[in-house]
């Protein structure tokens, strides 16, 4: 989930709009630029699913059936150009054919499959039939007339070859028509077709006896083997054989052979479609009256035009159609029936179709004399040299409305999709209905809390009158047609709302504003629930088609889709406020991190604690991942993705987090995983905890117990050693006393001598780091105290270390012991010198500062401050070291060049003296130590 914000209406849980795109009518898939699918409802993985995952795999893996078809190459061209496309073709691979249609949108490309091989299947049928009866009622005699409607079908269905055999009275079978192909196989094919006079394997007998279509799907194992060759050679695999019985009891058998290449299935089946026309018209063709007699009968508009526009003959059935009579339809131009807006392309595919052109299928609109328009699908084909067309039509407007109103629905859940008002949605919704029943007035209404009644919500043209008139609708069986739709959880028809007893309440009211029929169907929310009733009023008295009331029953279940998804973002909403003020008022930093699209989200306690503003974040993950320190950053993100991979729901992680101002803080984080249906990781949420104060007052209380037991052992220590070093230095000086000492003696003696105040010295430095805050307190003179120190380190470093000082005259006194702070700048001095075995500088500075604004480690808020620095040039400290200076017997020194407890030392006499002590450090820059005291002077 993104980042929620003020004002604006967040897009509705994917989950959720991913169920409800699930149920669309049509397949629908979405893919990115490299034709991975990101999404597919349940009735393409239905029809197209292959080895490829849903989703990550691709278009071509999850539909490899669409792959080097014309939809494969619409999808590309609009992938390449963005622009929307469509496509009717046949898919081998399904055997079925599919209107397409491609929609880019953004980087993604929406595609829209919808099934329609049973109607494309019919308009085949129908222009197959178109043209074998224009063909062969143009040819006299039987025979001609079965070869030209043979060279039709072969033309037609590509097949390779097409013959016609005759069974006679005597039972004798023969070949008396051929159209083939004209390539050397198959002509020799042919020919030892004709040699033989039949085609050997009693196919022609089975097809004649069965009296049905005989489809061979591999043709040479049913035939002689020399025959069996040659069908081989020409790559003939396979055949179907309409039979063509006459009423005399001769029988014909028309035979096309295919090599089986792409849609052999498909043209079988429009072959078998047909066949029940083409028997009848077989039958019929036997005579022109006949002929004339299928004519009449044909349950397609059939007609004859000339050259000059107008109808020459015209069946029974297109008068229906067209809505007028022969007469009224042979007495005027054809294009006089024809909506304006569509009559120059007819006419100019009427003109290309009679100079010539290839036949092809076209609509257009025709308008009848009630001023409806109905949607005709039209067949033709011409005869130039008799300047006629023959030509077949259905209508086609209930379909074409569904496809319209299909469209409309994805255009709908579109706008669902994108968060439009609840009222919008369903003002397009009755409109895009009251387009597919023209006339007719669309309602929603929606139940109230209790239940007991139905209110109005939508109702774009219905008359306000009519509503205001009856009122709330009770939601009970028997008392309205929306109230028992909701009621009983059914859809309810009523055809006359004159008559009908359910509608006795609103009788009167819906006469005098003319509605005359009512539909209803309940409206569901995802659950289940019934919400209200989606209800029509049609301008007739009549029960709906079965396309009607899907149409109808759609557009319900699109209405409750709508108002789930209201419902839905109005919960969102709510619930995202509540979620806004909760994390702006907890003090720890959140975080909502969005796996799916790589975003995160902090709050304002992010801002507080670690100093980065929202807009700096909005920058995306970075600015997280790039603050993790660079030795903890690997482990933290591998950490994660374990924790997404494994599976798991929670996760946690310490590490050092880089602020805003530069510092180092020690966070632990800790979150939760959620997971999709699929158990894919798609969202984490979790906070951030600063424990870098609990972890410095840690170990200072670790330091202060290892003091303590130090402070313990060093009054031991220095019982003990006392008692070994006192004889040892009594000792030495009686031998130095003793006479006539020679020289390598007395060089002995005085070595002991060192030693042993050497470790004098060690005791000395170790009950003054255990007594701390025992001695005397005078008034201590700075600047006078700076200057002994100079003058011991000038005089005792060498020439490779330069003391330089930036010590100003009349620096504050500080109540102190003299001693123990001469011990304190010494050891910072000598601690300088030894940073650098090459040499460099060593600078001591002094300064008085007002008092701090806080109370600070031991410093008196209510004096001034006087800072001492000693600052070196020489290696530098890491951070490990740093944070470890102040631990008593550490030291990176040499083995006998130090203790450890030079600056342990000074550290615990500043802190006696109520002071602090600071250590800056970077590896390879130097170190510099501040030593904070109170002033004697109060601050002014």
């Amino acid at each position: 989930m993104r980042r929620p914000t003020d004002g604006k209406t967040a897009p509705p849980d994917r989950d959720e709009l991913l169920a409800l795109l699930d149920g669309a009518t049509d397949a629908t898939l979405v893919v990115d630029g490299d034709w991975r699918v990101h999404y597919a409802n349940r009735r393409a993985a239905t029809w197209l699913t292959g080895p490829g995952d849903i989703p990550g795999g691709t278009l071509w893996e999850f539909a490899p059936g669409l792959a080097d078809t014309e939809i494969q190459r619409m999808c590309e061209r609009a992938m390449a150009t963005g622009t929307a496309g469509h496509v009717e073709a046949f898919v081998p691979a399904l055997g079925a054919w599919f209107a397409a249609d491609a929609k880019p949108a953004a980087d993604r490309l929406m595609i829209y499959l919808r099934e329609r091989t049973a109607e494309r299947r019919e308009e085949l049928a129908t222009e197959l039939l178109a043209d074998v009866a224009a063909t062969a009622a143009s040819s006299p005699g039987t025979i001609r007339a079965l070869g030209r409607a043979t060279h039709a079908l072969q033309a037609r269905t590509e097949s390779a070859v097409g013959m016609v055999w005759l069974r006679d009275h005597a039972g004798v079978s023969r070949l008396v028509a051929c159209e083939h192909d004209d390539d050397r196989a198959t002509r020799t094919f042919v020919e030892a077709v004709r040699r033989g006079g039949v085609l050997p394997g009693g196919l022609v007998e089975q097809a004649i006896e069965s009296g049905r279509p005989l489809i061979v799907e591999d043709l040479p194992t049913h035939i002689a083997p020399d025959m069996a060759r040659a069908a081989g050679d020409a790559g003939l695999r396979a055949g179907v054989y309409l039979p063509l019985l006459w009423p005399d009891g001769v029988a014909s058998v028309i035979c096309l052979l295919t090599r089986a290449g792409p849609g052999h299935d498909d043209w079988c089946e429009v072959v078998r479609r047909a066949y029940p026309r083409l028997s009848d018209l077989a039958v019929r063709m036997r005579t022109r009256q006949e002929l004339s007699r299928l004519f009449e009968l044909a349950r397609e508009g059939l007609c004859i035009t000339g050259a000059d526009g107008w109808f020459h003959r015209v069946n029974p059935e297109l008068t229906r159609m067209l809505g007028r009579s022969a007469e009224e339809l042979q007495s005027r131009p054809f294009l006089d029936f024809v909506h304006p807006d569509d009559r120059l392309a007819l006419a100019t595919a009427a003109q290309r179709l009679l100079a010539g052109g290839q036949p092809e299928p076209f609509e257009h609109r025709a308008v009848l004399p009630s001023g409806e328009e109905r949607v005709l699908s039209w067949t033709s084909h011409a005869q130039p040299d008799e300047g006629l067309v023959y030509s077949a039509t259905r209508d086609v407007t209930t379909e074409r409305r569904r496809e319209q109103f299909e469209t409309r629905q994805r255009g709908l859940l579109e706008t669902i999709a994108l968060g439009a008002p609840v009222q919008d949605t369903l003002h397009r919704l009755l409109e895009a209905t009251e387009e597919w029943f023209p006339g007719s007035h669309g309602s929603v209404w929606l139940l109230e809390a209790t239940g007991e009644f139905l209110h109005v919500s939508a109702a774009p043209t219905l008359p306000r009158d009519y509503l205001e008139e009856i009122g709330p609708l009770p939601a009970a069986v028997g008392a309205s047609v929306s109230g028992e739709a909701a009621a009983s959880d059914r859809t309810v028809v009523v055809t006359d709302i004159s008559t009908d007893a359910r509608t006795a309440g609103v009788r009167d009211a819906a006469a005098r504003h003319g509605l005359a029929a009512c539909w209803a169907a309940p409206i569901h929310g995802t659950r289940g629930e019934v919400l209200g009733s989606f209800t029509l009023y049609p301008d007739h008295r009549s029960a709906p088609s079965r396309h009607e009331l899907e149409a109808l029953e759609d557009g319900a279940r699109l209405a409750g889709v709508a108002i789930a998804q209201h419902v839905a973002t109005d919960a969102l909403r709510h619930s995202e406020e509540r979620f806004r003020l909760l994390a702006g008022a907890v003090t720890d930093a959140m975080w909502d991190w969005d796996l799916v699209d790589d975003t995160l989200w902090f709050n304002e306690a992010f801002e507080r604690q670690f100093g980065y503003t929202f807009s700096e974040n909005e920058s995306g993950i970075r600015v997280w991942i790039d603050n993790i320190h660079d030795d903890d950053r690997n482990r933290v993100l591998d950490s994660f993705d374990r924790a997404v991979r494994s599976g798991r729901d929670g996760w946690v992680q310490e590490y050092r987090f880089h602020s805003r101002d530069g510092s180092e803080a020690v966070v632990v984080d800790r979150g939760s995983i959620m997971r999709d249906g699929n158990g894919r990781a798609v969202r984490a949420v979790g906070g951030m905890w600063d424990l870098t104060a609990a972890r410095e007052l840690e170990q200072a209380r670790e330091r202060a117990r290892r003091l303590e037991s130090l402070g313990t052992l060093a009054g031991g220590m220095a019982h003990d050693l006392n008692n070994v070093l006192a004889p040892i230095l009594l000792s030495v000086e009686l031998l130095h006393e003793q006479p006539a000492l020679d020289e390598d003696t007395a060089r002995v003696i005085t070595r002991i001598e060192r030693s042993a105040r050497r470790g004098a010295d060690m005791v000395g430095k170790v009950l003054a780091f255990a007594r701390g805050r025992q001695g005397e307190r005078l008034p201590v003179d700075i600047n006078g105290l700076v200057a002994e120190i100079v003058e011991y380190a000038r005089n005792s470093f060498g020439a490779q270390v330069v003391v330089e000082t930036d010590v100003p005259e009349g620096i504050d006194e500080v109540c102190g012991d003299a001693t123990q702070l001469h011990q304190v700048l010494l050891n910072l001095v000598v601690n300088a010198r030894d940073a650098m075995p090459d040499g460099g500088t060593v600078t001591i500075a002094a300064e008085q500062v007002a008092a701090p604004p806080r109370t600070d480690r031991g410093v008196t808020p209510d004096r001034r401050v006087v800072r001492l620095r000693v600052s070196d040039t020489g290696t530098g400290m890491t951070d490990e070291v740093r944070r470890r200076v102040g631990e008593p017997f550490f030291t990176t020194k040499t083995d006998g060049r130090g203790t450890g407890l030079g600056l342990a030392t000074a550290m615990a006499i500043v802190d006696s003296h109520d002071g602090a002590v600071h250590v800056t450090s970077t590896p390879g820059s130097g170190t510099t130590i501040t030593v904070e005291l109170p002033s004697l002077q109060p601050d002014t």
